[in-house]
């Protein structure tokens, strides 16, 4: 049985690698569906707040009203020198790769699925007219071919029973800047 969840978030971002008018600092509202396989137990499955709870604090805390900024964009080296020098704590989504829509369903993914849950699509909306369909099987085949940005290559420990992450794995690939610490 698979449940259907959406979720929203509003972000800034900019794609330095393309060009354009994407390389300037614009916003989206991005929309994600997710799609959970889950298992009866009894009358019901998983109760819908159970993904409420724990997908919506994920999107919120790490995502909503943020900056999305690739590692090796130079304007995170500024952002970063401006944090430090005013003391002021932007709200940043770091990444290892450049800030593109399929990047993010790769990221949205990873960390879904580390929550625990069975995640088999997510679909991620930057405009009205651009949606990424984003699977297990796409999940997969990235992990192997960006397996060299992680020091964390235990393919035995990476994957549950339904060849989704074990909660226990933890992703290096993504980075949440930490401007409290």
């Amino acid at each position: 049985m698979i449940i259907k969840k959406t979720f929203k978030f509003y972000a800034a971002h900019r794609n330095e690698e393309i060009g354009g008018k994407c390389a300037n600092l614009h916003g989206h509202r991005y929309g994600i569906e997710c799609f959970f396989e889950v298992r009866r137990r009894n009358s019901i499955s998983t109760p819908f707040a159970e993904f409420d709870e724990r997908v919506g604090s994920l999107i919120k805390k790490g995502y909503d009203h943020g900056m999305l900024i690739h590692r090796g964009d130079p304007l995170y080296q500024t952002l970063s020198e401006h944090m430090r020098v005013h003391g002021e704590h932007l709200k940043l989504k770091v990444l290892d790769g450049p800030t593109s829509v399929e990047n993010l369903a790769y990221t949205l993914f990873s960390e879904i699925s580390a929550l625990g849950f069975a995640l088999m699509k997510i679909e991620v909306r930057e405009t009205d007219t651009s949606v990424v369909e984003y699977t297990l099987s796409d999940w997969k085949a990235d992990r192997a071919k960006f397996a060299w940005r992680r020091d964390d290559v235990h393919p035995e420990k990476q994957f549950g029973a339904l060849g989704v992450p074990s909660t226990s794995f933890s992703d290096a690939c993504v980075t949440v800047l930490d401007t409290e610490a």
